[in-house]
């Protein structure tokens, strides 16, 4: 008997029982009738469907027309006007491109007749030290409500925290909108002392507009819907509003390259929710019941709201936490809240049943109960964001989450999500359907396999050039590594999104992530099964590490301290500054420049730029953990050596948990990389 039926769901039993977005019904019956006439799929029919045309005509002008033209056409079509309906359209005209024709633009007669509306149009676009140009190029009394906002978003995108406040001086602060207020607040809460001016500011914000007291500890999980206040939001006051507001600038001091500031931000957040836990509420009759039927009560409570299951690293994130607990780090009974459209792995995170209480909106809790807990969050909620050991200072999470990493190796530890995995499969009855697929791809019982995951711009949808795109790679880096495998007797399984780009035909080489196999179980199910697994610096890598799996990580650029295994071996992307010199292992683990390679704009406004490693880099990484895997890595004097100088030049001992650099990267890289 299916003793765990929550393992099968979503799984295909055939090709035609794959699920996917369905169009609309008259694209699909238009695409019926192509079928016979242009020879086309329904595969193919469904992706036409799909295409965003707005999206792709937009980008279009962009690419074919003068930048300037489009500008200007965008400053005089109020039909285009507004962030949002310009999203798409200006996607394309960040970086050096609208930078070259700034100059330009500020000469055009329509540009000087409406110089703000073209700083905004710049704040949109990204070009925020030409918005800020313009901007302070006139009368502040003369802007609009938007486009003082806008301006004050560019500040912050160039850290000029101060000039925020001082921005805001000027105007009638009483009279602005709630937005605004809220951005003032947040720029208070910037320099020391200004707190008790920025609590009375946030509580007249909620006050005027109650959608701002939603709880909120990090931007992955994103709620659309209208919020309306409960008696636990209004019940936490001003703290509750800090809580909230520090968990927010914390992180968006990060996304602009002032991650410095954002350890003591967290810090705040953390004694805004001591001071919360001085007086816990008291809930309401049907959450208490809930939390008797439990065995628990709020006292002994720990919540990990929706965003630990938003995405896949986050799960992996999660799994940290509660080895952290295992440490004897912290304790109490954890609950993790997960929303039903908003789980990235259903499956993964069932595997925590053993180890915390899992709870879904309108699932097996009702969204009244789940709402408090939401409230509750405040008082007795994790966050992936900032953390204090007692009587220290605060820290990025993941900071100690790298530490919990090498305490749990250093005591010789497994893999409680791997262990909890086997036991979940045998009773799902996963290893006979897994056997099936595997005989239908063509793998005997006893061949072996190693998944393989590449970052690329589908999840995100980013265009090349901007955001974290500077973290992806493409294919033909991976070959020489992939044809090693193959040679070997291996299989190689490519993970990834249903939208990547096909792989080329190749031996022995499965395109999992475009099968009709494809689901968040197999997913699990493939990474759990591996000999070894090839990935990046991206959520899949954390559900390889949780469920114990030998890793080689290429192409790594991280902000984030990574909590991996020793049986991890990875490469880092060299970065170099302006005048091609590449940073040193110190200077990519402490500031300024850990916090400079967020993104490409964080980048390039430090003169940095990245490099991919290279099919040589990458296929020696990969033989180093097949060796590893295989019991036959050996380490001699001079390896001990590369190690212990790659361990003198961290700027943080524990950036890297306890895995290790490949080898053969401090072999190539040692006499620039180790100084």
């Amino acid at each position: 008997m299916n003793k765990n039926p929550i393992l099968l769901r979503n799984l295909p039993r055939s090709r035609s029982s794959v699920s996917s977005r369905q169009p609309e019904k008259w694209i699909v019956r238009l695409g019926r009738r192509m079928l016979s006439v242009c020879g086309l799929t329904r595969r193919a029919v469904r992706r036409i469907a799909r295409i965003d045309w707005k999206l792709a005509i937009a980008k279009a002008l962009v690419r074919h027309l003068p930048i300037k033209i489009v500008i200007l056409l965008t400053v005089t079509n109020i039909n285009l006007r507004g962030r949002h309906g310009l999203a798409p359209l200006l996607a394309q005209l960040r970086g050096n491109d609208i930078r070259e024709y700034a100059a330009a633009l500020c000469a055009n007669q329509m540009v000087r007749s409406s110089p703000h509306g073209v700083a905004q149009i710049f704040s949109w676009a990204h070009a925020h030290q030409a918005a800020v140009d313009l901007f302070s190029s006139g009368s502040i009394d003369d802007l609009s409500n938007g486009q003082l906002a806008s301006y004050a978003h560019s500040l912050f995108e160039l850290q000029k925290f101060a000039e925020i406040r001082k921005l805001f001086e000027h105007a009638p602060i009483w009279e602005l909108p709630p937005f605004l207020q809220k951005a003032y607040a947040h720029s208070l809460l910037l320099e020391v002392g200004n707190e008790d001016a920025a609590r009375i500011l946030l509580q007249r914000v909620v006050a005027d507009c109650p959608d701002d007291a939603r709880p909120h500890q990090n931007l992955s999980s994103r709620d659309l819907r209208a919020y309306v206040p409960n008696e636990l939001d209004y019940l936490a006051g001003g703290d509750g509003l800090l809580y909230d507001a520090y968990n927010y600038i914390g992180q968006r001091v990060m996304h602009v390259g002032a991650g410095h500031l954002s350890a003591d931000l967290y810090g705040q957040a953390l004694a805004a929710q001591e001071r919360l836990r001085q007086s816990l509420p008291q809930l309401s009759p049907h959450l208490a019941s809930r939390l008797r039927q439990w065995g628990t009560d709020v006292e002994r409570i720990r919540l990990a709201p929706p965003e630990w299951a938003m995405q896949v690293g986050h799960l992996g994130l999660l799994d940290v936490l509660v080895r952290m607990r295992e440490l004897g780090w912290w304790s109490g009974d954890l609950i993790v809240m997960a929303k039903q459209d908003g789980c990235a792995n259903r499956p993964f995170l069932l595997l925590f049943e053993e180890f915390a209480h899992i709870v879904v909106e309108g699932e097996n809790i009702g969204s009244q109960a789940f709402n408090e807990l939401l409230s509750l969050q405040r008082y007795c909620g994790w966050s992936f964001n900032g953390w204090r050991f007692s009587n220290s200072e605060a820290m990025q999470w993941q900071d100690a989450g790298a530490m919990a990493m090498i305490e749990w190796e250093r005591q010789g530890r497994g893999s409680p999500l791997g262990e909890a995995y086997s036991r979940a499969r045998t009773a799902a009855c996963l290893p006979e359907r897994f056997a099936e697929v595997r005989a239908h791809w063509g793998m005997g019982p006893d061949d072996w396999f190693v998944c393989l995951h590449m970052r690329d711009n589908t999840y995100y949808k980013e265009p090349s050039g901007i955001g974290q795109s500077h973290r992806n790679a493409t294919f033909e880096g991976y070959r020489e590594a992939v044809e090693f495998v193959t040679a070997a007797g291996g299989w190689v399984v490519r993970l990834g999104g249903p939208e990547v780009a096909p792989l080329p035909e190749m031996p022995r080489v499965i395109d999992y992530a475009r099968s009709p196999f494809k689901s968040a179980t197999f997913d699990m199910e493939l990474v759990a099964n591996c000999r070894y697994f090839i990935g990046t610096t991206s959520g899949l890598t954390n559900l390889a590490i949780s469920l114990g799996v030998p890793s080689a990580l290429v192409n790594c650029i991280t902000t984030d301290a990574q909590a991996w295994t020793k049986n991890v071996r990875f490469l880092l992307k060299p970065v170099f500054d302006a005048q091609g010199r590449m940073l040193t292992q110190r200077e990519l683990t402490s500031a300024p420049y850990r916090w400079s390679v967020f993104n490409i704009e964080n980048m390039q406004a430090a003169g940095l730029s990245a490099v991919n490693n290279t099919p040589e880099e990458i296929l020696e990484v990969v033989k180093e953990v097949h060796a590893m895997v295989d019991g036959k890595a050996a380490k001699s004097a001079d390896d001990e050596a590369l190690i212990a100088a790659w361990r003198a030049n961290l700027g943080c001992s524990y950036f890297y948990g306890a895995g290790q650099p490949a080898r053969d990267f401090l072999v190539r890289y040692g006499h620039r990389f180790l100084v």
